[in-house]
């Protein structure tokens, strides 16, 4: 069962104006709502500019653009259409290099014995000759695989995790990534935002079902 999910944004630059990044420049371009800003937290240095909300968490550095949600997916497209579009509507001679997504799930089960021993049966390949390498009863095993998905590469990244009570779980991590040379292909990638996060739900499922299956 899904425990927990979280969503980042990643824009990068060879260079980015971290002067700029003050809070009514923001405010006044769209791209922070003002109730945002006085709801939570922000701060500008030399090397850093950030904004933390309820709802999100806003890092600028020189190289780096990062919106994270840690409370959740749903929504989340709405807003990087207005975060990173914003930015990169007002900052358009910003020479930006690459945008990423990064989807990660947590699941867990009840049965953590039975969890355990279904992650194994499910990443473990028994034509392998490596199998016999991992045969003892504190293997765990996960999964790599990449693909291309609209205009991007996706990289589906499953692994077995101990959590910090002790607990062990299996972390879903999807991260799709464009090269990009254009605010065009910045938008292009940002308009397929709902269609990512579809997609990777559709991975979630499929994983948990085979884990609680």
């Amino acid at each position: 069962m899904l425990e927990s999910s979280q969503v980042t944004a990643v824009l990068v630059a060879e260079s980015i104006n971290l002067n700029i990044f003050q809070p009514i420049w923001l405010v006044e371009n769209g791209i922070v709502e003002k109730s945002e800003i006085e709801k939570g937290t922000n701060f500008n240095t030399p090397v850093a500019a950030s904004i933390s909300t309820g709802k999100f968490d806003l890092l600028v550095v020189s190289e780096r653009i990062q919106l994270s949600f840690n409370n959740g997916v749903e929504n989340a497209e709405d807003d990087i259409k207005r975060i990173i579009g914003g930015i990169v509507s007002s900052l358009p001679h910003t020479p930006y290099t690459a945008i990423g997504l990064n989807f990660n799930y947590m699941l867990t089960s009840k049965d953590e014995a039975a969890f355990v021993r279904k992650a194994k049966e499910l990443f473990l390949n028994n034509s392998s000759s490596l199998v016999s390498e991992f045969s003892s009863d504190d293997v765990r095993a996960g999964m790599y695989a990449s693909k291309n998905i609209f205009n991007a590469r996706l990289r589906m990244d499953v692994k077995p995790v101990v959590k910090n009570d002790g607990k062990e779980a299996v972390q879903l991590n999807c991260n799709v990534h464009k090269n990009v040379g254009s605010v065009e292909e910045i938008e292009a990638f940002i308009d397929d935002v709902a269609k990512m996060h579809e997609y990777s739900n559709t991975l979630l499922e499929k994983l948990d079902q085979a884990l609680e299956g």
